[in-house]
């Protein structure tokens, strides 16, 4: 990010209006590389200015790990359910763009879950193409036992075909960690397809955790909790 004039990068990051934002310069509240600034439309280093000593919050773009408890919603409507957004602290709501999810997660899951309002990070963590990796631990409703090697081959074949979907699922690996519990590997993200996927081979997942979206990580974060995760971190 260049130099962008302090009234509208203090209106872009939440902190009120571009009047709220002209006002708050005019007080004596912000400086930048140390010294007072009254004048509003000055252009200026993001990561160079200060509101009331302290440095804004996340200047070159929000980008947020959160662990996703069960229940909540990927949306920033409640009509299915608590929005994660909820997790997440009031004036993020108020940036522009407004942040959205990265690697939606059905109310039924959790694990990570990335919040951003960086348009290229989204298109380049969902974007076909790119064929970013996910990592999820699932629990089955029974032991495959001895049918634990059709599910891998099946997995891993590249045609099987989801009902509702016109093609088939991208080859995907299957890694057993005990003998309900199993680490999947996929490059897509369609709805609910890791339970659509073993439901089509006659298993249901009774939990779900993602921990993974490429290189970014769960790492530890508890359900509910956030950290940065972006360049401001």
């Amino acid at each position: 990010m260049g130099k962008v004039r302090i009234d509208r990068l203090l209106g872009n990051l939440g902190y009120g209006t571009r009047k709220d934002a002209q006002r708050i310069v005019k007080s004596g509240r912000v400086a930048v590389d140390g010294e007072v600034v009254t004048d509003a439309t000055r252009s200026v280093d993001p990561e160079a200015v200060t509101l009331d000593g302290e440095p804004l919050d996340a200047p070159l773009g929000l980008v947020v790990a959160l662990h996703k408890p069960v229940g909540y919603v990927c949306s920033h409507s409640d009509r299915e359910g608590p929005p994660v957004f909820d997790l997440l602290p009031e004036q993020w709501m108020l940036r522009s763009p407004r942040p959205t999810t990265v690697g939606r997660l059905d109310m039924d899951s959790s694990g990570l879950v990335l919040v951003t309002d960086d348009g290229a990070l989204v298109h380049a963590l969902t974007a076909p193409r790119r064929h970013v990796e996910k990592r999820y631990v699932v629990t089955l409703d029974r032991s495959p036992g001895a049918d634990f090697a059709r599910l891998v081959e099946q997995f891993a074949s590249g045609t099987l075909l989801l009902r509702g979907d016109d093609a088939p699922c991208r080859p995907a690996a299957l890694e057993a960690l005990d003998e309900s519990t199993f680490v999947v590997l996929m490059t897509e993200g369609r709805h609910r397809q890791v339970r659509r996927m073993f439901a089509n081979l006659s298993y249901e997942v009774t939990s779900l955790l993602r921990t993974h979206i490429g290189e970014y990580t769960l790492d530890g974060l508890a359900e509910g909790e956030w950290r940065h995760a972006g360049p401001s971190a």
